[in-house]
């Protein structure tokens, strides 16, 4: 597409002249041809200072018609829903490409996470070594798991399933010594001692092994249903024939989805709050404090901390004494610390710190158990949720005499919603079947006058328009003549094929190389599930 270049950098310029706090970054190469692209959104700049502690970052994607890496930073927000923090495309997947992302971000952000998940490229794992320097780096289990049946599948034939079993079980345990005695019993038991992708593994365990990565904060981000959710989710937005110009557009309705995925959390948080189960007063002060996704994890925890016995320093359940649980309290500082860390790992306190807590006298919950990143709080994406129904109200009921009723109604309607100010859960179900059904309305009797209008908004910004106000743009030729001389256009990138993957698809997912599941049927880990379990054909 001729002028996409131009185009999606005239897109990103107009955004930071709406709001000087919105963050990108681009390179060009010695043929004018863009090279990488980054850019931040306020909101998520904003919420550096909470949710940017925790970060994924992926580049499995390649939903452009340049077959540029996308790269996205995943975060986690008070509600355990998963935010959008910055996206990038790159040319190639190399450390100096990694670097000058990182680097960049890192200047957007203002602080370094305490922690980052990517998957193994060696590229990625040497910028991040260069550029955060105080981060802790792990390995995505999503991405290491699901290699697994392309690597053992075809060498332990029938003994696959149970070998995967086994090793979830090694995954599991709390300490580094009993990680790596149980490692040493499966690999032996399964005869993968001398096999090449296990002893890499091994080499790199403090990257993946939860034993290592639990003395560090993860948020739960190192769980394989986040990054698969992440993957799904992405692809709803992109395909390989995407332009530069639409996949930026693309991005930014994913990062409205999750922004708006947040505002309605803050309000039900306020409407509904989560009923409490027990009369203890450390239940009653997380209830307060605490979202109600986040209160709800620990009320779980604090449920089944009633099954456990303390015995000294050790806490075990009243059904299995045989495996105990060291913990640690001080009476003056009221710390309480468990080994499996639970609260290092997550910031929510596992089930034995609380009947450690109660058994040593301390009946409402300390303030350092309550970090501000899980507590209720305004949420940072409330306007721009409502800028962008007032936007998208005004494009859609723009109809004439009686486009000003509708306009009215309409947002009557969405203001109301948005505002949480419905109490019931019924008027506010009433409220969006309302709003559906005048959106639909709308739709189907003003088909033609929507073409037009959204026609006339692409011509006032076509590609010679852009061609033009670029030339114009002072800022942009200085940047570009400081680094390559007179330079009056930035052309499109060349399609750019990456490593290991093949070109115009993303990682295959498969049946082959499909991550295995718990099947509700045969209570197995495996590839099918409880619709097709073989357990259930008796005949």
């Amino acid at each position: 597409m001729r002028g996409d270049a131009m185009e999606v950098i005239k897109a990103l310029k107009d955004n930071a002249e709406k709001d000087p706090k919105f963050f990108s970054e681009f390179t060009v190469d010695e043929d004018g041809r863009l090279e990488h692209l980054l850019w931040v959104h306020i909101q998520a700049r904003v919420a550096a200072r909470l949710f940017a502690d925790v970060v994924l970052f992926d580049t499995t994607y390649k939903m452009n018609m340049y077959e540029m890496p996308f790269g996205v930073f995943v975060g986690v927000n008070n509600h355990d829903q998963s935010i959008l923090l910055g996206a990038c495309l790159l040319r190639n997947e190399t450390i100096p490409s990694f670097s000058w992302v990182f680097r960049n971000w890192l200047s957007a952000m203002g602080r370094s996470p305490v922690s980052i998940l990517t998957d193994q490229d060696k590229s990625m794992k040497e910028a991040i070594e260069v550029e955060f320097t105080e981060t802790k780096h792990a390995f995505c289990m999503w991405h290491i798991i699901r290699k697994f049946p392309h690597w053992f599948a075809g060498k332990l034939s029938s003994r696959y399933q149970d070998f995967i079993e086994g090793f979830y079980l090694v995954l599991h345990q709390d300490t580094i010594q009993a990680f790596e005695e149980s490692w040493s019993e499966l690999i032996e038991s399964y005869g993968l001692k001398d096999d090449t992708h296990i002893s890499d593994l091994f080499l790199l365990r403090d990257y993946w092994a939860p034993a290592f990565l639990r003395p560090y904060f993860f948020a739960g981000l190192s769980t394989t249903q986040r990054s698969e959710s992440i993957n799904a989710f992405m692809n709803g937005y992109m395909g390989k024939q995407t332009s530069l110009v639409e996949f930026v557009e693309a991005f930014d309705r994913a990062f409205d989805s999750r922004a708006y995925a947040s505002v309605k959390a803050t309000g039900a948080d306020k409407l509904f709050p989560p009923r409490t189960l027990t009369s203890t007063r450390i239940e009653k002060k997380a209830q307060e404090k605490l979202t109600a996704s986040i209160f709800n994890l620990f009320q779980h925890q604090l449920v089944l901390s009633n099954e456990y016995i303390v015995e000294g320093s050790y806490i075990f359940h009243y059904d299995a004494s045989d495996r105990r649980w060291f913990t640690r309290f001080s009476g003056d500082t009221n710390d309480i610390w468990c080994i499996c860390q639970e609260f290092q790992f997550k910031r929510i306190l596992c089930r034995h710190a609380p009947k450690a807590l109660i058994h040593h006298g301390v009946m409402e919950l300390p303030d350092k158990y309550l970090p501000e990143r899980w507590c209720q709080q305004p949420s940072i994406f409330t306007q721009r949720c409502f800028n962008k129904q007032v936007a998208e109200a005004n494009l859609v009921l723009n109809l004439g005499s009686e486009g000003e009723l509708w306009r009215k109604t309409f947002m009557s309607k969405t203001t109301c919603l948005a505002s949480a100010s419905v109490a019931k859960l019924e008027q506010r179900q009433q409220l969006d079947q309302d709003i559906k059904r005048m959106m639909e309305y709308t739709l189907s009797k003003s088909a033609t006058t929507l073409d037009e209008i959204v026609t006339k908004e692409k011509q006032t910004v076509g590609v010679s328009s852009l061609d033009t106000s670029l030339r114009n743009n002072s800022v942009l030729i200085d940047k570009a003549e400081s680094q390559f001389g007179k330079i009056l256009d930035i052309d499109n990138p060349p399609v750019v094929v990456t490593k290991g993957r093949p070109k115009g698809k993303r990682l295959n997912t498969s049946t082959s190389e499909r991550q295995p599941r718990l099947c509700g049927a045969c209570n197995k880990m495996s590839l099918h599930d409880s619709r097709n379990c073989p357990s259930k054909n008796t005949s």
